[in-house]
């Protein structure tokens, strides 16, 4: 196994025949093209062109179809509260509620512990510029060459900065990580405060601590660094002054901890969570959003279902039932949201499809995260919300932009010229999205083009 990993540093392995060797030096290479970079740079240049296309393609998808993302990242929320200790969520993390929301243009945050848990992680994300600090997003494709970056390109990514900022998705999904991150420590410095009286304590069940990769032995010691090196103000936490921890295994230890905990509570897709073809160029431009739906299963449902079946049933169970209960209340304000500033009989029929008893069951299934594939499936195969009410986020860049920018647009302007009859508000509407695009589905715009509408119908 050195041998091969020696190798693999030098450069490519060589398969030999053995089918159950290959399998594992092709992992092997994946995981080395992963950490380098080679597998997100390609050395033909005709490939790299095709590459950059299909990168402004997906860019262009993101700000056409993400508009309202901010308030599905916000169904995370039952999952990092839940998954923590009650007494954590409840009580000890209110004093650092002001912390956990606001931005960091200053490059740090206020709170010692709060940004020495952004600098572990690496989580942490610039709210200004919707750009993360430390951690390399395998989507962003800052690899082209500087001949290559265009125009385009400038207006493309300021575009996506701006619909990532207005939608809610980059200051929601900061914010949960800052949750997740300041539970996941409160948690740890409760079970050194017990662990230092004797008491032999772990902050989460067995099943937990071994996905983190934390054993029994390494606990202990990460609960004694604790207990030597965080400084406290009475019992309140002030910073765990991870840098000055001797053990600097249980230091590591800890802080892949913290980055692990904070991905599967605030799901993020990394190049493993998928097939090869989903994580391909041509898969990620195909499938796009759906690629995160596919990442959930690994990421959330799996996790989950391995602690339901080791011991930690009853943590999980509230996780999954606290959370689809948290989303069908999503589903329903979105519902009502977007219907405001409609005409009230339009409004009464709107209500009516969505709200039906079938259709909050599905809708609150639309949002769980860690459902969303099986959600996908039942929305292909039986239509029960209808078409275009379903999530936008599992529609493919070349479906949403074809049908939004080109066949929706054309039918909205058939209706402006078409003079059969007075338009309805939904003609109208469609008229809206073909003239405002994505701004159309910023939570913001909406309402207030809602009511536009009905005005003029009126």
């Amino acid at each position: 196994f050195p041998v091969t990993i020696t190798a693999g540093f030098a450069g490519k392995l060589n398969k030999g025949g053995d089918k159950d060797i290959d399998e594992v030096i092709d992992l092997l290479n994946f995981g080395y093209d992963t950490l380098t970079g080679k597998l997100a740079y390609q050395d033909h240049a005709s490939l790299r062109k095709i590459r950059h296309g299909m990168n402004q393609i997906r860019t262009l998808s993101y700000i056409w179809n993400m508009g309202f993302s901010g308030f599905a990242a916000m169904m995370e929320f039952a999952n990092v509260v839940l998954d923590s200790n009650f007494k954590t969520a409840v009580w000890k993390s209110m004093p650092y509620m002001k912390n956990v929301i606001g931005t960091m243009k200053s490059g740090r945050l206020k709170n010692d512990l709060m940004n020495e848990l952004e600098e572990l992680s690496g989580l942490g994300a610039d709210v200004a510029t919707g750009m993360r600090r430390n951690q390399f997003d395998p989507d962003s494709d800052l690899y082209f060459a500087k001949s290559v970056y265009n125009g385009w390109d400038k207006a493309l990514n300021v575009g996506r900065e701006k619909i990532g900022m207005w939608s809610g998705l980059v200051p929601v999904t900061a914010t949960l990580r800052r949750l997740s991150n300041l539970y996941f420590a409160l948690d740890f410095h409760d079970a050194a405060l017990k662990f230092a009286k004797g008491k032999n304590v772990v902050p989460y069940a067995r099943i937990k601590m071994e996905q983190l990769g934390i054993s029994p032995e390494m606990t202990k010691r990460i609960l004694g660094q604790i207990n030597e090196h965080a400084t406290v103000d009475g019992k309140r936490l002030k910073t765990l002054n991870s840098s000055k921890w001797t053990d600097k295994e249980a230091a590591q230890a800890f802080e892949d901890a913290l980055f692990k905990n904070g991905v599967s509570n605030v799901q993020e897709s990394f190049n493993g969570s998928t097939g090869p073809f989903v994580r391909s160029e041509m898969g990620k431009t195909i499938f796009q959003f759906m690629g995160y739906v596919l990442s959930s299963q690994e990421q959330q449902l799996q996790r989950y279902g391995a602690r339901l079946a080791n011991g930690d049933a009853l943590k999980v169970t509230s996780i999954l039932a606290g959370s689809y209960l948290f989303s069908t209340m999503g589903y329903i304000g979105r519902v009502h949201f977007n219907s405001m500033g409609m005409g009230d009989r339009e409004r009464e029929q709107f209500l009516e499809k969505r709200l039906s008893t079938q259709a909050i069951l599905k809708g609150g299934l639309d949002m769980t995260g860690w459902l969303s594939f099986y959600s996908l499936m039942l929305n292909g195969l039986t239509g029960v919300v209808g078409k275009g009410d379903s999530q936008r986020i599992v529609n493919t860049p070349v479906l949403g932009l074809t049908s939004g920018i080109g066949n929706g647009t054309f039918k909205a302007f058939k209706d402006l010229v078409s003079d059969e009859e007075d338009m309805s508000d939904e003609q109208w509407r469609k008229v809206a999205r073909a003239t405002l695009g994505p701004l159309m589905r910023l939570p913001a715009i909406a309402p207030i083009t809602n009511r536009l509408i009905t005005e003029i119908n009126e």
